[in-house]
């Protein structure tokens, strides 16, 4: 039956992916006979002869304003103008060459600030000509690109997609490998989303596990019941009295007398609060795990919950009893040892108090001589923080509201047909939703007869028609966005295609009903109709998906978890509170995009997002729980936008001393979308240049590091940056002083924070409010665009190419007359020929 499945799997990817192999073989080819003429024209006479190619009044002004650099006796940056092809056409790579060279002359960043400005009319000359060849080039080549024509799902989308598809939610893929990130920090371009055979393994693997724990055989099993008002007690925590009182330390559990190896289960837990007056809501943390040896251990949370009112509450927490460790996930008759092993453990329903405060816990009370008690460990109550009642915990196993569950009669319904053609209206209604468009009769008919040949080898109905679903959401038809080119060449996307690619964008996801009803339609199209689709998509709780992972990814929130926080620069730093780093600005984001309000706000704010633990890092008043709310800055010392958050400064910190440059480069690449070149091998560390290195402030230092010849052409555009945001420890928080190790010792010395620079330009500024402001007044345009090119980057899912110039200049020119509201972009983006065509 797996072998027959495998064959099936493959054969489908063979049929979609062998014209792409094939084209792939000829573009290598292509390839590489274009380097091999590039290599054979690269003499000094074909430079004359390209050299040539430029009209007068063009090589007048390169002449005399960029060939001292980029010229026959320097060549920065791997750069020459005078032997740069002017075939904008035949010569991509020097069309985005000349690309670049436009962007950095119209703002002003060349020629450099120690060179002669040009003038206007050098200036005009020069983007003029530029822009007019890239006009041309654009026109000439519109639809030819060599795009990817499939994408492969991520493994967020793989997990959001079979939740929606089978109406439970669970880590569906949590064996694949790590997606890896684009060129542009992006998890969702198709080129890097590749696909190995332990990856299909893997796929198939999840599949099976997926609808094993959703369609259901047999009769409905009995509900379980298990309820306590006392706690069982864990090893000392908790006095075990009725209405326990759960503070720092203390918990209430509830042993599971008979823990269900699958299905639904729901926890009841009956609680009030103590309120403590200026002080948070006490909260709820609910959690599922096994007690070995007197510890609580593979501990799953059920999920979290202020406790606020005075008086009892139920509060409900539910879960799938398959996505909990220790319990054996395959029905049916258990062995021996299977049962021996699983009785070796107490299963635990666990409720704590998770609330922090920034304190550390108690200790335990030492046992007085003589003293008798049953508790091992007794500790002291604070009454200064608040704390939760508990009256009463419930579990009940096998909680369904009908049987069978509504999972499984979703895709198991009742109908008049039988056999054959009962398995026929399955398999096209499913796939209909799987694969986002209708299957075809020949696929219908290919899967049937696999399911019938697994029936007459001896395979139950349901057995065969539950391995030909896990086959199909194995398949190259739900893994993968397919566009088919036309032709090899562009084409307008057909409604299908369109559907899912908006819904993609916005919920990392599949068409809901009423997106895949337009689409079998044709009416997605019709006016107004899409624009009121993107409407209804952002204003539904799954556009916190997009919310997540554009903020995450374009802003590389990803960095707070690659970085170990040092105990010796920040002893008192809780590690438990760098998921709150990160959702103040996945908050700030979504924030922006709910008030429909301008994202001019990245780069400068009067608010920030924040709980009670990040509010008290901040030293901000307001929040009480957990749940982040809106803060306002106004009155306060504490700057805006994102550029003031704690996720960026210590994505760009080693975990104790600030990094200047990262926090450059960072700017650089997400904020203005001008990215410097990697740097040259073998540069020096800078403690190498000078002993007293570490003495110096950061400003002295990064001029040592310019005096270097191989790092000055790119440092002195860069590190101007990052030196404006010294005031700015590591963990966004403000200082006057740097605190920097002196010597073998480690021996910590302080050294002033000297904020005061010139960016590119000549431009003075000193500090970070000087560089927002910077930034606002002078790069609003770049900023503009740079977002713009970044979201239609994401909304694609490939790199942005040549001929998509002309959309962003468009989109970031209305964009910016709109007052920067993200909505009007997005919508923008989905109404957009890029977005509609492939």
């Amino acid at each position: 039956m797996k072998d027959g499945a495998r064959v099936l799997v493959f054969r489908s990817i063979c049929v979609m992916k062998g014209f792409w192999i094939i084209g792939s073989i000829v573009l290598i080819a292509g390839l590489v006979s274009v380097a091999g003429g590039a290599e054979k024209s690269g003499g000094s006479e074909a430079a004359e002869e390209r050299g040539k190619d430029l009209p007068t009044e063009v090589a007048a002004v390169l002449k005399e304003n960029c060939y001292k650099c980029h010229g026959p006796e320097k060549e920065k940056g791997d750069v020459r103008f005078d032997t740069l092809s002017s075939d904008f056409i035949m010569d991509r790579a020097a069309a985005e060459t000349w690309h670049d060279a436009l962007d950095v002359v119209s703002i002003g960043d060349m020629p450099p600030e120690d060179e002669p400005e040009l003038s206007e009319a050098e200036r005009e000359v020069l983007t003029d000509w530029i822009r007019g060849k890239l006009d041309e080039a654009i026109a000439a080549t519109k639809g030819q690109s060599e795009g990817v024509v499939l994408r492969r799902l991520n493994n967020e989308e793989y997990r959001y997609t079979l939740t929606d598809l089978l109406g439970i939610e669970s880590d569906y893929g949590a064996k694949l490998p790590p997606d890896p990130l684009s060129p542009d920090g992006f998890a969702n371009e198709g080129a890097t989303l590749g696909m190995s055979a332990m990856q299909l393994e893997y796929y198939l693997e999840s599949a099976r596990a997926a609808l094993d724990s959703v369609l259901i055989e047999g009769q409905r099993p009995a509900r379980t019941v298990d309820v306590a008002e006392e706690s069982d007690g864990l090893n000392g925590y908790g006095d075990g009295n009725p209405g326990e009182r759960l503070g720092r330390v203390h918990y209430f559990a509830l042993q599971v007398a008979e823990p269900p190896r699958f299905g639904n289960f729901t926890v009841r837990v009956t609680a009030r609060a103590e309120l403590v007056k200026g002080q948070a809501a006490p909260l709820m943390s609910v959690d599922y795990g096994n007690k070995i040896s007197g510890a609580i251990q593979f501990i799953e949370n059920l999920g979290l919950s202020a406790v606020t009112s005075k008086q009892p509450k139920v509060y409900e927490f539910t879960g799938r009893a398959e996505a909990f460790p220790l319990l054996p996930l395959q029905r049916g008759t258990e062995t021996d040892k299977q049962k021996a092993d699983r009785d070796k453990y107490v299963q635990l329903i666990t409720v704590s108090n998770a609330l922090e405060d920034g304190e550390a816990d108690p200790k335990p009370l030492p046992r007085k001589k003589g003293e008798k008690r049953s508790k091992s460990r007794v500790y002291p109550e604070d009454e200064n923080f608040p704390k939760i009642v508990v009256e009463k915990v419930e579990f009940v196993g096998h909680d369904y509201d009908s049987w069978p569950p509504r999972a499984h009669r979703r895709i198991l319904f009742e109908s008049d047909q039988s056999g054959v053609e009962y398995a026929d209206e399955v398999i096209t209604r499913f796939f209909r939703r799987a694969w986002r468009r209708p299957p075809t009769d020949a696929e219908v008919a290919s899967y049937l007869d696999h399911y019938e040949g697994m029936v007459a080898d001896g395979a139950r109905p349901f057995e065969a028609l539950r391995e030909i679903l896990a086959v199909a959401i194995s398949s190259p038809n739900f893994l993968y966005l397919v566009e088919p080119r036309a032709d090899g060449k562009g084409r307008p996307l057909d409604d299908y295609e369109l559907a899912s690619r908006l819904s993609y964008f916005l919920w990392s996801s599949m068409p809901d009903a009423k997106l895949s009803a337009l689409a079998d339609e044709g009416k997605l199209r019709e006016p107004g109709v899409l624009a009121s689709e993107v409407a209804r998509l952002l204003a539904h709780p799954k556009s916190s998906r997009f919310v997540d992972a554009f903020s995450s990814q374009w802003l590389d929130l990803a960095g707070v978890d690659r970085i170990a926080v040092n105990p010796e620069y920040y002893p008192d730093f809780d590690v438990r509170m760098k998921p709150d780093l990160i959702r103040e600005t996945q908050e700030f984001f979504g924030e922006v995009l709910r008030t429909d309000s301008s994202a001019l706000q990245f780069l400068d704010a009067d608010f920030t997002m924040a709980n009670a633990a990040l509010a008290r890092h901040y030293g901000l008043k307001g929040p009480r729980t957990h749940r982040f709310e809106r803060v306002s800055l106004k009155g306060t010392k504490r700057p805006g936008g994102v550029l003031a958050h704690a996720s960026f400064h210590l994505t760009n910190s080693d975990g104790g001393q600030s990094h200047p440059i990262k926090r450059a480069v960072w700017i650089l690449e997400r904020l203005l979308h001008d990215p410097p070149k990697p740097p040259p091998p073998n540069v020096p560390s800078l403690d190498q240049i000078d002993k007293d290195f570490a003495k110096l402030s950061i400003r002295e230092q990064m001029e040592i590091h310019r005096q270097q010849a191989a790092c000055n052409d790119c440092h002195k555009g860069i590190d101007p940056w990052g030196i404006a945001l010294e005031g700015f420890d590591a963990l966004g928080m403000a200082r006057e002083e740097v605190q920097r190790p002196i010597g073998k010792g480690g021996k910590m010395e302080n050294t002033p924070a000297v904020t005061d620079t010139v960016l590119p330009g000549g431009h003075a500024i000193d500090g970070l409010e000087a560089l927002q402001a910077y930034l606002l007044e002078e790069r609003e345009e770049q900023f503009t665009h740079a977002l713009s090119a970044k979201l239609l980057t994401y909304a694609l899912g490939r790199p942005l190419e040549l001929e998509d110039g002309p959309a962003v200049e468009e989109l970031a020119h209305e964009f910016a007359a709109e007052g920067h509201r993200l909505p009007f972009l997005i919508e923008r983006i989905v109404l957009s020929e890029p977005f509609q065509s492939k």
